[in-house]
């Protein structure tokens, strides 16, 4: 497994944490356009961290390739030889 997916799963986590955060902190303001900053911003933290947990999570659950085709072994079961 890369080192990229221990890296980047809690960092989305924290993301994930602090966009709900500032959507909280978001309902206590009492300047409008104060309140549209906050809450967009934070939605769109949460969309993009949520994006990337579930982008990490299909790639650790399913992969793109079958195992036959990490060993370098891709069509032989169906007689198609690498050149």
């Amino acid at each position: 497994m890369n080192r990229r997916w221990f890296l980047l799963g809690p960092l989305a986590l924290v993301f994930l944490v602090f966009g709900c955060y500032m959507l909280a902190v978001s309902y206590h303001q009492n300047h409008p356009t104060v309140f549209l900053a906050l809450f967009f911003s934070s939605s769109l933290i949460i969309l993009l961290s949520a994006a990337m947990i579930i982008g990490l999570a299909c790639r650790f659950f399913w992969p793109l390739r079958p195992e036959a085709e990490k060993d370098g072994k891709a069509g032989e079961e169906k007689g198609i030889s690498k050149p």
